[in-house]
């Protein structure tokens, strides 16, 4: 599993022969937050359903991807991506141990972890924060997201990958 990176490694030739050579082989590539970028940037989501932070929504289309807008887990055949880190990581770790283990052994994890999130504010998504708390939040990370624009975008264009109309 990949998750927030520096957005550097969407240009690094190594780690993205790396990912795509591991990934083309592996029973699942899992990707959370900017991880999905680097994902996409190795060609791993080409024709998959993706999702990343509500930040990086905008690029991930451009790697192929089929862009799934929401604070879910979004798997599709042996791809699966989270947005949100916080909670990303751990909701991506439920569900393998649940295809490897069974749904009783990630039952006991969810249990044992005592995952059973209670948001303090209840704004947790573009949808809950609504227009004006959103539009803040993308503000104050406007450099961050345009930091990480362009490297997403070259790094689609040596996929040779059109990007979304």
């Amino acid at each position: 599993m990949i998750g927030a990176t520096p957005p550097e490694l969407m240009e690094d030739p190594g780690t993205l022969a790396f990912l795509a050579d591991r990934g083309s082989r592996a029973k699942w590539v899992a990707g959370v937050c900017e991880g999905s970028l680097v994902l996409g940037a190795a060609g791993l989501l080409h024709g998959y359903r993706a999702t990343t932070n509500y930040h990086f929504y905008g690029l991930l289309g451009q790697f192929g991807a089929t862009v799934v807008e929401t604070s879910e887990v979004v798997e599709d055949r042996s791809r699966i991506t989270a947005g949100p880190p916080a909670t990303g990581c751990f909701e991506i770790a439920q569900r393998l141990i649940q295809h490897f283990y069974g749904t009783e052994a990630a039952r006991r994890m969810e249990l044992n972890a005592e995952y059973a999130p209670h948001p303090l504010f209840g704004v947790g998504t573009p949808e809950l924060a609504g227009a004006e708390l959103t539009r803040d939040a993308l503000a104050e990370t406007h450099a961050w997201t345009e930091a990480v624009s362009p490297i997403a975008r070259r790094a689609a264009e040596r996929l040779r990958i059109s990007a979304p109309a």
